[in-house]
Parts: structure tokens; C-alpha cells; sequence
């Protein structure tokens, strides 16, 4: 298989936005967190749309964002909002984006496939199972346990040193700007999908080419060759 012109050894993803559809679930699940603790929804509604439109490029830290959204909540209030979401989220779990199944599984039997996610690896493994992804399937995860947080060029080449593959035969696929951050800073060739929510009109203006903008990992067999 070859990628822009490069052979393809290894396939790094991202997890949410990428293989989960956190565009039906995040946005509910947070409005609820905040309302369990009494927070003012207004702050979230005004960063999701920040992101959608590039105005703010967020953080790949969810305690950070929580203090980005409140910054008045103190260390406990945030511990005590991650409690709650993260209880939300088994209430409202996430789902597998249309084709992500299929394509990990395709992807797994040619090459190594990795996982680079902010999630922590117990709360990784429940939405990996929930939505019946095979968690042996990956190769390496690298995920917030790493201690080099997404753009931490770091969060990636801790795979490629790992698994001993050269970054230019390594692809990155995420959905938003830190995963396109952390490529840059790697010099890991990069691929985004829109299925985070993030629009086509927005990579381009941070620099990434049309014809490495999909919809969906599920399109991505479009720009690989055999």
C-alpha cells in the first residue's frame, strides 16, 4: 500500500471523532455534567462553536478544557465535573462512526494499527468495548498514561520508535487541530476527517491540503493506492 507516493506501514488513529461519533454524545453529555453541578451552559454552546469555526483550537486535555470552559472551578469542582461526565458518558455512550469497524479491521490484517488518544486507558477500553472494537487489534496505544499529551510531537513517535517504523511510512488520521499539531511537530504525514465536527474550509486554512481532508476513516481507501 502507498500513501502520497510513500509506503504505508503504519496507521495511527485517533480515537474520538475518528472511530466514535462524539459529535451525537459530547455535546449532551457535557451540558448535563454542567448541569448536575449547576454550571451556566452558555460557555459550552460558545467553545464548541469557537472550535467549529477555528476561532479557538482547544486543548487535547480534559481537565484543561473544563478550566478553559469555568476557569473559576477549583481543582475539586473539576475532579467532581469529570466524575459526573465521565458517568454521563455510560448513560449516553458514544457509538462507532459508520465504517470505522470495518476499516481497523481491514487496516489490521495488512499493517500495524495504533491508537494516539487523550482518553485514559480505563475509560478507553469501556468505550472500546462498548462499541465492539478489539482492543488486541492495536499494536500500540499511546494514550494519556503516555505523559506527553497531543501536540506533544511525542504522543505519536513514542509508536514509531516503539514499533521501530519510519515516520514518513506512518500516517496519522485525526479529526481536530491538536492531532494535526502534534503531526506537524512529528513529521508524520497527516490525514483529517470531518467526522469530528470540525469543517473542511478550517483544516484548509490551517495548511492541510484538500486532497488530504476525508469525510470518514470509512473514505480514507480513496487516497491510497494498492
Amino acid at each position: 500500500m502507498k500513501l502520497f507516493g510513500k509506503e504505508l506501514e503504519l496507521l495511527i488513529l485517533d480515537v474520538d471523532g475518528v472511530l466514535l461519533d462524539i459529535q451525537k454524545t459530547f455535546k449532551k453529555n457535557f451540558i448535563e455534567a454542567a448541569q448536575k453541578m449547576g454550571l451556566c451552559e452558555k460557555p459550552i454552546k460558545k467553545y464548541i462553536t469557537e472550535l467549529s469555526l477555528g476561532i479557538n483550537h482547544g486543548v487535547a486535555n480534559f481537565t484543561q478544557t473544563i478550566k478553559i470552559i469555568w476557569p473559576n472551578l477549583n481543582d475539586l469542582e473539576v475532579h467532581r465535573f469529570k466524575k459526573i461526565f465521565f458517568r454521563k458518558e455510560v448513560e449516553n455512550p458514544t457509538s462507532a462512526i459508520y465504517g470505522s469497524l470495518i476499516t481497523v479491521n481491514m487496516f489490521s490484517r495488512l499493517i500495524p494499527v495504533a491508537l494516539c488518544t487523550s482518553n485514559g486507558l480505563p475509560e478507553l477500553k469501556q468505550k472500546l468495548k462498548r462499541t465492539r472494537f478489539n482492543i488486541n487489534q492495536f499494536s500500540y496505544i499511546s494514550s494519556q498514561e503516555s505523559g506527553h499529551p497531543k501536540p506533544d510531537p511525542r504522543a505519536l513517535t513514542i509508536i514509531t520508535d516503539s514499533l521501530e517504523i519510519p515516520k514518513e511510512n506512518t500516517l496519522f488520521v485525526g479529526d481536530w487541530y491538536p492531532d494535526w499539531e502534534c503531526a506537524k511537530a512529528a513529521g508524520i504525514p497527516f490525514v483529517a476527517v470531518l467526522s469530528g465536527g470540525i469543517p473542511e474550509y478550517a483544516f484548509i486554512r490551517e495548511g492541510i491540503p484538500k486532497d488530504h481532508i476525508v469525510e470518514s476513516l470509512f473514505n480514507i481507501t480513496k487516497i491510497i493506492e494498492p
